[in-house]
C-alpha cells in the first residue's frame, strides 16, 4: 500500500487549508506530525492539531509515538533518527518541545541538531518557567471553536 508524502501534496499549490481524507493506516497523521516537527525545527513555526470533541484531547500525549517508533525501527531508523533528538510534552492542550544535547541528553539554549543529515544552529524561544522548552503547537476541539475563533496565532504555520 502506498504511503502519503505531504511534501508532494504541499508542492502543488500554496493553499490556506489542505484537506486529506483516506482509509486508516496509510500515514496521514504520521506524515503530518513529521512535517510539523520539521517545520518547528527549521522555521520555529507552531502547528494546530484539531479534533472533533474535547474528550479526544487528553489522549494526544501519544500523538508523536509513531515517529519515535519509526526512529527505533531498523527499516526506518536512518530516516527518522533526528526524532530522537526531540523531547515532547503535552499539557493542557499545548505541545511543548525541546532539543536534547548529544552528550548529556539535556538541552542548551543554542545547540546543534541533526535534521535530514544537515547540522543547523538555531536560537530558540523558551517557555517561561520551563527552561529549554518551547511551544510547538496547540490542540483544539472543533466543538469549542467559538471560544478561540478571534485569537491570533502569529507563529502557527
Amino acid at each position: 500500500m502506498k504511503k502519503y508524502r505531504l511534501n508532494k501534496i504541499f508542492g502543488y499549490q500554496k493553499a490556506r487549508v489542505y484537506m486529506i481524507t483516506s482509509i486508516r493506516g496509510i500515514g496521514k497523521t504520521t506524515n503530518a506530525m513529521e512535517w510539523a516537527l520539521k517545520d518547528w525545527l527549521r522555521n520555529k513555526k507552531q502547528f494546530i492539531y484539531l479534533r472533533r470533541n474535547t474528550t479526544e484531547l487528553p489522549l494526544l500525549h501519544t500523538l508523536f509515538d509513531n515517529l519515535y517508533a519509526l526512529a527505533g525501527n531498523s527499516a526506518s531508523a536512518e530516516k527518522f533518527a533526528w526524532v530522537k533528538n526531540i523531547e515532547i510534552d503535552y499539557r493542557g492542550g499545548v505541545f511543548y518541545g525541546r532539543l536534547k544535547n548529544k552528550e548529556n541528553e539535556e538541552t542548551t539554549e543554542n545547540q546543534e541538531y541533526e535534521l535530514d543529515s544537515e547540522v543547523k544552529k538555531t536560537p530558540r524561544k523558551h517557555v517561561k518557567g520551563k527552561i529549554g522548552w518551547e511551544i510547538m503547537g496547540y490542540a483544539f476541539a472543533l466543538a469549542k471553536q467559538q471560544d478561540i475563533k478571534s485569537n491570533p496565532f502569529p507563529d502557527v504555520n
